[in-house]
């Protein structure tokens, strides 16, 4: 049987259509497939709304979207793939060049979203604070109100801690929901004597507003060999994806062998072995391969919690919880940081924020044990 010309044409013509339109796409949560041929057409009050490949228009909370593609921002697609692979630096600085791409109000939203979780996972809280109130001011809502860095406060680049200085205060005069301005007042208390002790000891040139991103000059940024770990004046330059602050990577045996499992750091872990899990860590962190990073960054903060480095601990939690928060190791990643928050930082709305979000995640997967070890922090803090 053939097809009649007509028809044949008709067909071509609707796969040669579907071809080339890519347009949007949105990746939810539980799947590494993204929805083609999407129309991204806002984000309000925590929900995301599009069209599907169809035109059928759908929403979805933004708890279900791991993801989002926008089809004249390529540069946002390479940067969450390197986030996937755990190369931090080299997605950073593909989130800020997509910034300068970004030529709408939603791509611009949904880019300092990202870049707020990215450099808290990092543990950036003073550029994650800056772009958190880029996100109030875009979208005056109360469901923002969790985009609050969890991070301990850094010392970053004097250029980045002016910026997000810059965007705190314009945040202050023009946000008007009663929970948002709490939690801009939290961020400047915090933002504000850190950036002012900087520049004091700021011995560069003047830095006019709106000249960079996260404290990167954009004329940087927009150069094609743009390098996170080659800007002198940057925050967080010379650090690799292979280990926290402090840590010294060991290169004498790289790639996994095959103690290098996820099974076999457990088995150190549970032995009380944490100096040996550490080293195993450094190792893989070179190399992770094909593992779930969620779970590795969680093992890394337990061994570095094993041997008294808790402060480190809790960027590599932070890390695993925020960036792969869709992983069975999320929620018990963020009740790790949530005791260190409340014991080591004495940072008590940090460590309720952190158990809340804990509980929330395990409830929604099923995880009673954690949701128990949540609600007993909980209940402390309640206490006390």
């Amino acid at each position: 049987m053939t097809m009649p010309r007509g028809g044949f044409i008709a067909m071509l013509l609707l796969l040669l259509a579907a071809a080339g339109a890519a347009g949007d796409t949105v990746t939810l949560r539980g799947t590494t497939i993204p929805l083609p041929g999407c129309e991204i057409q806002d984000i309000r009050h925590g929900r995301l709304y599009f069209s599907d490949s169809r035109g059928r228009r759908q929403w979805r909370d933004l708890d279900e979207v791991a993801a989002l593609g926008f089809e004249e921002l390529p540069n946002l697609d390479e940067a969450e793939r390197l986030l996937a692979a755990g190369q931090s630096d080299a997605a950073l600085a593909r989130f800020l060049q997509s910034m300068l791409e970004a030529d709408g109000e939603l791509e611009t939203l949904w880019l300092r979203v990202r870049l707020a979780r990215v450099h808290d996972a990092r543990g950036e809280y003073v550029q994650a604070a800056g772009h958190t109130a880029a996100v109030f001011m875009l979208r005056d809502e109360p469901s923002w109100r969790r985009l609050e860095p969890v991070s301990r406060p850094d010392r970053p680049s004097y250029p980045a801690a002016r910026e997000a200085v810059l965007l705190l205060q314009q945040a202050d005069r023009t946000v008007s929901d009663p929970q948002l301005a709490a939690v801009v007042d939290r961020l400047l208390e915090a933002v504000r004597p850190i950036a002012a002790e900087l520049e004091a000891g700021w011995d560069g040139p003047p830095i006019e507003r709106g000249s960079t991103i996260s404290g990167y000059p954009i004329e940087r940024i927009r150069g094609e060999a743009f390098d996170l770990a080659a800007e002198p004046n940057a925050a967080g330059a010379g650090e690799t994806d292979a280990a926290p602050p402090g840590e010294i990577a060991d290169h004498s045996s790289p790639g996994a062998a095959s103690g290098d499992s996820a099974e076999a750091i457990d088995a150190l872990l549970d032995a009380g072995r944490a100096a040996d899990a550490r080293i195993v860590c450094q190792r893989v962190a070179q190399r992770p391969g094909n593992r779930s990073l969620g779970r590795f960054l969680h093992q890394y903060g337990r061994a570095l919690a094993g041997v008294g480095r808790r402060r480190d601990a809790a960027v590599m939690f932070m890390r695993g919880a925020l960036l792969y928060d869709a992983s069975a190791s999320a929620a018990p990643s963020l009740v790790e940081a949530a005791l260190i928050h409340r014991d080591v930082f004495r940072n008590r709305p940090a460590a309720r924020r952190l158990a809340e979000r804990a509980r929330e995640i395990a409830a929604a997967q099923g995880d009673s044990t954690t949701v128990r070890r949540a609600r007993d922090i909980l209940s402390g803090l309640d206490d006390d």
